[in-house]
């Protein structure tokens, strides 16, 4: 093939470009009109729930939550969405106890978990912003669970951390939500579900099923419908598809140098 025949071919699929670009960009707004990343729900299926809609909500001592965690086979688990999200300062989500002697939850530049270790530490938790599958955004859909054997599992979004903690001693003496670890009252909306109880294979189903959303048809059918309108505006900086030109002839002559 002459680079004649080269040039014949490419203005054909220039010619015809905007076959691509039309069907993208609609099937792309249709998706995110209907669907978008808001189609998957937080984890509320479980537990009681509660918000901050009107201020902090303080449950006080609730040592049955704390207490599940002395089975073999027993789990804590806080969930829910966090809205108004700011870009920075230092304030908290909840608490299960005061001066970092229960779980925490805050917010210091990012998120994080907190836990109380037998050895007189705390730990920390965290997800590499560098490794998240979304941009920050006002919104988070978040997911805490901590087994008997310290294991700790922390979704933000569809970003899963799960790291083993050398005997976590968190207490629940002061449960409360929209403010936490001795920070500022959180000043946006916050709604949780927290449970707690003796088989960890339910809780475990439970993330599995929040877990599930992200690998539906309906979000992979938005993100390739998001991949496709990418690949339609860098295509139609070729030029104008709409534009009349006058065709051009291929020919088999060959290029003389």
């Amino acid at each position: 093939m002459n680079v004649t025949q080269i040039r014949y071919w490419c203005d054909r699929i220039t010619r015809r470009r905007f076959l691509v670009i039309v069907p993208s960009t609609v099937f792309f707004f249709t998706l995110s009109l209907f669907v978008g990343s808001d189609h998957v729900k937080p984890l509320f299926d479980h537990g009681i729930n509660y918000n901050n809609s009107d201020g902090v909500v303080n449950l006080g001592p609730q040592p049955k939550l704390c207490g599940a965690l002395k089975s073999a086979s027993g789990f804590l688990l806080i969930s829910g969405l966090i809205q108004d999200l700011p870009e920075s300062r230092s304030f908290g989500f909840l608490q299960t106890s005061d001066a970092e002697d229960g779980l925490f939850f805050d917010f210091d530049q990012i998120p994080r978990v907190g836990l109380p270790l037998d050895d007189g530490t705390v730990s920390y938790t965290v997800i590499d912003t560098s490794l998240k599958s979304y941009p920050v955004r006002d919104a988070m859909k978040f997911a805490i669970l901590l087994s008997a054997d310290g294991t700790l599992s922390y979704f933000e979004d569809r970003d899963l951390v799960r790291v083993s903690l050398n005997n976590p001693i968190p207490k629940c003496e002061n449960v409360r939500f929209g403010i936490g670890n001795e920070s500022a009252a959180y000043s946006g909306r916050i709604a949780v579900s927290v449970s707690s109880g003796l088989d960890i294979n339910s809780a475990n189903k439970l993330l599995e099923q929040y877990r599930s959303q992200f690998t539906s048809t309906t979000i992979r059918l938005y993100q390739w419908s998001k991949n496709a309108f990418i690949f339609s505006l860098i295509i139609l900086t070729l030029g104008n598809p709409f534009k009349k030109r006058d065709p051009l002839k291929p020919t088999t002559e060959s290029v003389s140098n």
